[in-house]
């Protein structure tokens, strides 16, 4: 048994965490009513039984405000949460990095770790940690980052990984977002051995095709939500592995361990699509661009790894091999190494749907995506544009410039393997 607890920070975090939980709740028979028959005999990975032979969630939900958290102890998935693992308080973050990491979130962190320690010392083999948090705003990049460097103090052997939500300035209204971004990364390069990035202008893009304009936020987190369900289905399924086997496939360099989402195909209630899908068809039309949930084209770079996780009963192997000899051939020269491209398949469908694929890529590319938000933090800092709003909390400027260098010395490291 190897058990992952999920640590879910701000706003958003706490917002696509529940999405998540709705639907692994759902796939695993776990409700408040009946009695529980997991379908695939792992359900302990992510949740844990309590006196009453029911399960709930391995999950603490962290916030500085109490709107989103306040809305989930009132909502119909209440039940899911123990209430002593919500944590939060009613100062709010202001959408500052500092004040989520150095003040109003470190007044939270000892009740936070109290909690974590709790659900650790109820699990019998721990695999790692899994943060959800955006990385724009002050409480999920701030508060979520610290967590994750009092985790890696307290438990140094277990793997940390995150799904981040990345903003860019289409769909957000936080001046402050690009200093936030690089304090951001700049944590995760250190304390994370894997992130699994999403980008909301992405996502808007594909909803833009086949959806109403006033509902993307609406259709957002759950999509979101589905391709994290897809990807842990890695860890509680048949043959499941553990986070450390799995990040450690994807991550051929140590810092570079941030990788993009596709999916396939993308479900929405405007546009759901009802028919199945074979498995040549999901492998390869999840390597298409519409279907990429961070924004990033990956044949601009070098797919250094890659993993296919297919859901769908009777995988045909025959089916697979001919589809992955396929991508190999036609796409060789977007690999680093054809020979990196991984599959995990399951008879354990996404629910509600006959077969899915999530792809998982590790690609130079993602360095555009960092480029981006380092040039945007450039145009801010050197006019040294609301600074003020960092140094009340007490950070010094020597941080931005060491974060700044942090993240340029990663785009270089990606530059370096895409011209190898």
């Amino acid at each position: 048994m190897k058990e992952i607890i999920q640590v879910q920070v701000g706003g958003c975090g706490n917002k696509i965490g529940m999405k998540f939980w709705e639907n692994i709740s759902s796939e695993h028979n776990v409700n408040w009513e009946n009695s529980n028959k997991d379908p695939c005999e792992n359900i302990n990975t992510y949740f844990s039984e309590i006196p009453n032979g029911k399960y709930v969630p391995r999950s603490v939900c962290v916030d500085l405000t109490d709107e989103i958290l306040s809305d989930i102890k009132k909502s119909d998935v209440s039940y899911m949460i123990k209430p002593d693992n919500i944590i939060f308080n009613r100062q709010g973050s202001g959408g500052n990095w500092a004040r989520g990491h150095y003040t109003e979130g470190a007044e939270l962190c000892d009740n936070i770790m109290e909690c974590l320690r709790r659900e650790v010392e109820i699990c019998e083999s721990l695999s790692g940690f899994q943060i959800m948090h955006s990385t724009g705003g002050g409480c999920g990049s701030g508060t979520g980052t610290l967590i994750a460097s009092k985790l890696k103090e307290e438990y140094p052997e277990k793997y940390i990984q995150s799904f981040s939500t990345f903003f860019k300035y289409k769909c957000s209204d936080i001046p402050l977002e690009p200093y936030n971004e690089v304090l951001s990364i700049h944590q995760m390069i250190e304390n994370f051995e894997g992130c699994f990035i999403f980008d909301n202008s992405a996502i808007i893009n594909i909803l833009q095709i086949h959806s109403n304009p006033n509902l993307y936020y609406n259709y957002m987190n759950p999509i979101i939500g589905q391709a994290v369900s897809n990807i842990t289905s890695l860890y509680r399924t048949s043959c499941p592995l553990s986070i450390r086997k799995a990040i450690n496939n994807l991550s051929p360099f140590p810092r570079t361990h941030f990788f993009s989402t596709n999916l396939f195909p993308i479900y929405a209630p405007d546009f759901r699509l009802y028919k199945s899908h074979c498995e040549d068809q999901l492998i390869i039309d999840a390597f298409h661009i519409k279907c990429n949930l961070s924004g990033e084209n990956a044949s601009l770079g070098k797919i250094l790894s890659a993993y296919n996780i297919l859901r769908k009963k009777n995988c045909k192997e025959l089916h697979i091999q001919e589809a992955l000899n396929c991508i190999r051939k036609y796409k060789s020269k977007d690999f680093w190494i054809p020979e990196n491209l991984n599959y995990h398949c399951t008879d354990f469908q996404l629910k509600g749907f006959d077969s899915s694929c999530s792809l998982v890529l590790n690609s130079t590319s993602i360095g555009n995506l960092f480029t981006n938000i380092l040039s945007r933090f450039q145009c801010l800092f050197r006019r040294k544009a609301f600074l003020w709003h960092y140094a009340q909390e007490g950070m010094d400027e020597m941080e931005y410039t060491e974060a700044a260098a942090n993240l340029q010395d990663l785009i270089s490291e990606y530059e370096i393997y895409q011209n190898l």
